[in-house]
């Protein structure tokens, strides 16, 4: 919390799977995910939130994929 009226949160995520040779190439090997996020509550019972969100996924194959 900075002020009564502003606060912020960071949040990393990590799974890591283990998989077996039987399942598929796309089957999930490992996510990432960060967030950051502002909160500004200007009255009592009104909150406004700016959020940056993104995130990784791999997969058994080695294939890639990210979103922001």
């Amino acid at each position: 919390m900075w002020k009564t009226t502003f606060t912020s949160a960071f949040t990393y995520g990590l799974v890591r799977v283990r998989t077996l040779d039987i399942q598929p190439g796309e089957a999930l090997r490992e996510t990432q995910r960060t967030s950051l996020n502002l909160t500004w509550a200007p009255i009592q019972q009104l909150e406004l939130v700016l959020e940056f969100l993104t995130g990784r996924r791999v997969n058994k194959d080695g294939d890639k994929g990210a979103c922001s």
